[in-house]
């Protein structure tokens, strides 16, 4: 009888084994899906956050080894010379702010520290005497020169009192600079920022490199700056 019974219902039985088999492997193989695309997702995350944390510098000048470096974010001008293996004997850093904080894609340029100034020297004052005429109008001022071929005779001339009110883009301090017309205190620390790292402007239209100084904001104090 019990022959007869398993005979009968072996094909069924068979059939339920391989459907219970198959389920099985279903989820075996679905649960181990989830399991890798969980396991993966926070490495991608990681990877993306170190690459956001990271700056490239360009360095260039008396550098023992110039050229684009990577640096953490946050990382300052003395991090940046260090890893370019410090500055040659003939460079010099004092018109860098070694403490100031890179931004991503900034140039720093190591000067000469043999490199003559550009600036022109002024000659020596040489003090004259002078006659006030007028004491009301500045502009009129006869200057007594002595000259030998008059034998110290006075020789009159009439000469123009020269002022100046014009603001030096090289050597004007923040409060001055912002007393010019658009230039509020960020302009200001961005163009002595600009001389600290380039140097002094060789030319007025040079101050359209500093970043904020548009061509209009030029054109309306160009008349009230000099070098």
């Amino acid at each position: 009888m019990k022959n007869y019974l398993f005979k009968k219902y072996y094909p069924f039985i068979i059939i339920i084994l391989l459907v219970i088999s198959n389920v099985f492997t279903y989820c075996y193989f679905s649960n181990n899906k989830e399991t890798n695309i969980v396991e993966e997702k926070p490495i991608n995350e990681v990877a993306l956050i170190e690459d956001t944390n990271l700056i490239t510098v360009d360095i260039k000048g008396e550098i023992k080894k110039p050229g684009i470096y990577e640096l953490a974010l946050g990382s300052n001008v003395a991090d940046l010379v260090k890893l370019a293996g410090g500055i040659k004997k003939t460079g010099t850093t004092a018109n860098l702010n070694l403490a100031r904080k890179l931004t991503d894609q900034s140039v720093i340029v190591i000067k000469n520290k043999n490199q003559k100034n550009t600036k022109t020297v002024e000659e020596p004052c040489v003090c004259k005497d002078i006659e006030i005429s007028n004491c009301n109008n500045e502009s009129s001022i006869i200057e007594v020169v002595k000259s030998d071929k008059l034998e110290g005779e006075a020789k009159p001339t009439i000469t123009e009192a020269k002022t100046s009110n014009k603001v030096s883009i090289n050597n004007a301090s923040k409060e001055s600079l912002m007393t010019l017309s658009g230039i509020g205190e960020a302009k200001a620390v961005a163009i002595i920022n600009y001389r600290n790292e380039y140097g002094n402007f060789t030319k007025l239209e040079d101050l359209t490199k500093v970043s904020g100084i548009s061509e209009a904001i030029f054109n309306k104090i160009k008349d009230n700056i000099e070098l």
